[in-house]
């Protein structure tokens, strides 16, 4: 509990501190959208929606369904800010925090379905934590937060026609010109590519994936962690070193923690699929 505070506490303090309270989602919204919500008459409501995320109401009430053990709805908040945070820079970290609080309601729930004291809950918990053999579901669950977050961004520039992704480096006119696709196409082929990624992290931990040949699934997720962890090691190569593309230091540690994450959700598919074949 107290980690999933800390975790909502932290990004708003940053906001807070940087100026004073103010929006995280509106300022990266592209037009398109923004003038559409304004025409719908519903500007209003999604400045006060947006304040209330940026001062950690969303975040709040996770907790409080953490307490009252609601883990379901403590994710499905953390969830939607980590989405569309990830999908406009100036939020992004919002979006890394409430990315990972996400875990916290499903490390939560072994906890519960444990009888005996909380002693033997404690013992556990930090058993199952220890062993790393033990195959894990909320890995894979993170990873579909970030790829629908990518998404999102893809979407968001592609409703502007525009190359790159919000709060990346800039594409210049002539690259955007030179480039192979129309920028609007490449971005919602990206869109997509990002919505099926989330789709194929999820059927790793659930019953449909058991019943997709295991190797057919291993070449799957190979293909994709080539995918993923190409551009994941650009970005950290750029942020740490430098190599001209124009990725920060704080690009490199989300591309450190996507990769990471889905080593352990491509771990968890083989453990689990192995003993099941067993």
């Amino acid at each position: 509990m107290g980690a999933a505070f800390a975790l909502v506490v932290a990004p708003t303090a940053v906001n807070l501190a940087d100026g004073g309270l103010t929006w995280i989602w509106t300022p990266s919204l592209p037009d398109p959208v923004l003038h559409a919500v304004a025409e719908a008459g519903l500007l209003d409501a999604w400045l006060v929606l947006d304040l209330l995320a940026a001062s950690g109401v969303p975040g709040g009430l996770a907790v409080v369904a953490l307490a009252a053990r609601r883990p379901a709805a403590a994710a499905a908040l953390f969830a939607v800010v980590a989405v569309v945070s990830l999908a406009f820079g100036p939020s992004l970290w919002y979006g890394l925090t409430y990315a990972t609080a996400l875990v916290l309601p499903v490390m939560g729930e072994a906890p519960h379905s444990l009888s005996g004291s909380g002693a033997r809950c404690a013992v556990a918990s930090v058993a199952a934590m220890v062993d790393f053999a033990r195959p894990r579901r909320w890995p894979a669950y993170a990873v579909a937060v970030l790829f629908l977050g990518y998404a999102a961004g893809k979407a968001a520039f592609a409703l502007q026609a525009r190359l790159g992704f919000p709060g990346g480096p800039p594409v210049s006119a002539a690259e955007t010109e030179n480039y192979f696709l129309d920028a609007a196409t490449a971005q919602w082929f990206a869109t997509a590519s990002g919505v099926l990624g989330a789709c194929v992290a999820i059927v790793t931990v659930t019953a449909v994936g058991r019943r997709v040949p295991r190797t057919l699934m291993l070449l799957v997720l190979a293909g994709m962690l080539l995918a993923v962890g190409g551009g994941a090691g650009i970005m950290i190569v750029d942020g740490f070193v430098g190599i001209g593309v124009g990725w920060r230091w704080y690009h490199a540690v989300l591309g450190m923690v996507v990769i990471g994450l889905f080593l352990e959700m491509v771990r968890s598919y083989a453990v689990v699929t192995k003993r099941a074949a067993a």
